[in-house]
C-alpha cells in the first residue's frame, strides 16, 4: 500500500502500491509521479510539496519507489524572492535552462513574480523566444497563463505573435483565454491574421476562437488578412464564415483594403477569393 498523510494526520492518498505503478505511463516510479498525482487532490503544484519518511529523510524527486511505503506531506508556501531570484527564473526562461528553472522553482518560488512593465513574468519571456519546454515546466509550476501587461497583452498572443506554434498549442490546451485581446482589442485571432501565421489560426479555429472579434478601429481577422496579403489565412476564414463584409471605423471592408494594396503579393488572389465569396462590391467607404 502507498499512503499520503497530511500534517494533520488526514490521509491524503491510500493505493495499492502496484495499482500505482500501473498508473504510470513510465518505470520505475520515482517520487517526482506520486507529487504529479497528489497534485490533483491538494490542489498543490509538486515544487511546494515536500514527501518526509517516517525517519524524518526527504524524498527528492528522483527517488525510485520500489514497494510500498507511509509518507507525510508537507506543504511549503512560496519563499521570499530577491530581484536577483525573480531575474534568474526570467533569464533560464529565455534560453529554455530547464535544470536552473527547476531549481528556482523548487525553493519553491512564486513563478508569476515580475520587474516591472518592461520585465515580465518569465512565462512571457518563454512565450517570447519559443522555450517550449520552459513553458511546459512554468504551466506544471500553476504560472498565471491569462496573465496581462498593462497593454493587455497575454503571454498567447505573444506566442501568437512570434508564430511559435507549439507553445500556442500547449496555452490553448490549458485553457488560455483564447478571446482575450489587448488594450487596442486585437485579440489571437486577430493577432494571427494580422502576421499571417496560417497554422495558428487553424489552431484557433478548431479551438473555436472567436473569427469575427473587431479590434477598437473595427478591423476584423479577415480584415487584417486582407490587408497583409495573407490569401491562405483569407480563405481558411471564408471556409469558416467569418464575416467578408464588415467595415472597420472609418468604412472601409477587406474587399477593399485587398483592391487597394496590389503591390502586396497574394491580394489579386484575396480579391478573387472575397468576389467568390460574394463580397459586397457596393458596400461604402467613409475613406474614399
Amino acid at each position: 500500500m502507498l499512503r499520503v498523510f497530511k500534517a494533520s494526520g488526514e490521509e491524503a492518498l491510500a493505493i495499492e502500491f502496484q495499482d500505482f505503478v500501473n498508473k504510470q505511463a513510465e518505470e520505475p516510479v520515482r517520487a517526482i509521479a506520486v507529487k504529479r498525482h497528489l497534485q490533483h487532490l491538494c490542489g498543490q503544484t509538486r515544487f511546494k510539496q515536500r514527501l518526509v519518511l517516517p525517519d524524518g529523510q526527504m524524498l527528492l524527486d528522483d527517488t525510485v519507489l520500489d514497494g510500498p511505503l507511509d509518507v507525510q506531506l508537507i506543504l511549503q508556501a512560496f519563499e521570499p524572492s530577491s530581484r536577483d531570484q525573480i531575474a534568474q527564473l526570467q533569464e533560464a526562461a529565455c534560453e529554455n535552462k530547464i535544470a536552473a528553472m527547476q531549481q528556482l522553482l523548487e525553493r519553491p518560488q512564486d513563478p508569476d513574480l515580475e520587474l516591472g512593465e518592461r520585465s515580465p513574468p518569465a512565462l512571457f519571456f518563454a512565450c517570447h523566444f519559443g522555450c517550449t519546454e520552459a513553458v511546459r515546466l512554468l504551466m506544471e509550476a500553476n504560472a498565471d497563463k491569462n496573465r496581462a501587461m498593462n497593454d493587455g497583452t497575454t503571454p498567447l498572443l505573444v506566442a501568437i505573435a512570434e508564430g511559435h506554434l507549439e507553445i500556442v498549442r500547449l496555452l490553448l490546451e490549458a485553457d488560455a483565454d483564447k478571446d482575450a485581446g489587448d488594450s487596442y482589442g486585437r485579440t489571437p485571432m486577430f493577432a494571427a491574421s494580422y502576421y499571417g501565421h496560417l497554422e495558428v489560426l487553424i489552431l484557433l479555429l478548431e479551438a473555436e476562437a472567436d473569427k469575427d472579434a473587431a479590434d477598437t478601429d473595427g478591423r476584423t481577422p479577415i480584415f487584417a488578412a486582407s490587408q497583409g496579403g495573407y490569401a491562405e489565412v483569407v480563405r481558411r476564414l471564408l471556409e469558416a464564415k467569418a464575416d467578408k463584409d464588415r467595415p472597420d471605423s472609418y468604412g472601409r471592408t477587406p474587399l477593399f483594403m485587398a483592391s487597394q494594396q496590389f503591390h502586396i503579393d497574394g491580394n489579386l488572389t484575396i480579391l478573387q477569393l472575397l468576389m467568390e465569396a460574394d463580397a459586397n462590391e457596393d458596400t461604402p467607404t467613409l475613406a474614399a
